[in-house]
């Protein structure tokens, strides 16, 4: 088990330094160590000096390595420059801007740009410090805060992308399986997934969906066709004739797994 964490808690600070919004899964896995050693304030700082240390440690030897060092901290703020509508501060910023110019009032876009994402930063603070806080008290599965959690540090950070909603909908899925909830993250992968912005700024090439959609059905079916007899849409063995009323009977099967029979979120 300690083992286990120690690789968990090495794979997650080397994933933060891709997209350092995955360090938040780090303090839910603190919080969930803290409740097992006990859910006390000593749990606590244990749980988070000791995982801290760690990550703090894999941050400086991939520093080391890379030659980069921590200058990366600096530029942290370089995406703040565009202003991105996706982001609901920087929309209501951008909306209040224009109606000032339309007003007559003059453009104080930028002033209230620091206005909205500084109470959008303040509004994920507080919900995530009562994620934690929930996880810590056992009354919140880690995985479905750390779920809410992203969703909501990506639905109020300053920039947005739309395919950085799928960062949210990956542990809420192993969270909430309901049938509502898989259906519901199903098309909003489906929207997010190809119709949201590419790449190429907005700017749809010629049968750029349907190739990538041709392209993606191909390669599904063919890991079908290569995995046919190991996967579980393998056909079923046949179990023979009818051994009839006077031959032998089988023994008693397992009961067949229902259709919907996944863990219900609490």
């Amino acid at each position: 088990a300690t083992a286990m964490l120690v690789i968990g808690t090495v794979l997650i600070t080397m994933s933060s330094q891709v997209k350092l919004p995955s360090l938040l899964a780090m303090g839910f896995v603190g919080m969930a160590l803290a409740w097992r050693w006990g859910g006390t304030i000593k749990a606590f700082l244990a749980a988070s000096l000791s995982l801290g240390t760690l990550s703090l440690a894999v941050m400086a030897v991939i520093g080391w390595a890379s030659g980069l060092g921590f200058g990366w901290l600096f530029t942290l703020g370089t995406a703040n420059v565009v202003r991105s509508w996706m982001s609901p501060p920087t929309l209501i910023a951008l909306g209040t801007g224009q109606v000032g110019i339309l007003l007559g009032l003059g453009d104080h876009t930028t002033s209230v740009l620091g206005l909205t994402r500084g109470i959008g930063v303040i509004i994920i603070a507080i919900l995530v410090s009562w994620l934690l806080l929930a996880v810590f008290r056992g009354r919140l599965h880690p995985v479905g805060g750390l779920g809410v959690a992203l969703g909501a540090t990506v639905l109020l950070f300053p920039v947005v992308q739309p395919w950085y909603l799928l960062w949210a909908i990956i542990p809420l899925a192993a969270w909430a399986t309901r049938p509502g909830f898989r259906g519901s993250a199903i098309a909003m992968t489906l929207v997010v997934g190809i119709f949201g912005p590419t790449a190429n700024g907005d700017r749809f090439a010629l049968f750029q969906i349907v190739d990538a959609t041709l392209a993606s059905a191909v390669i599904v079916l063919l890991l079908i066709a290569i995995t046919y007899r190991r996967l579980p849409w393998r056909p079923l063995p046949d179990n023979g004739p009818d051994p009839g009323p006077d031959g032998p009977r089988p023994g008693p099967q397992p009961p067949a797994a229902k259709p919907d029979a996944y863990a219900e979120s609490p």
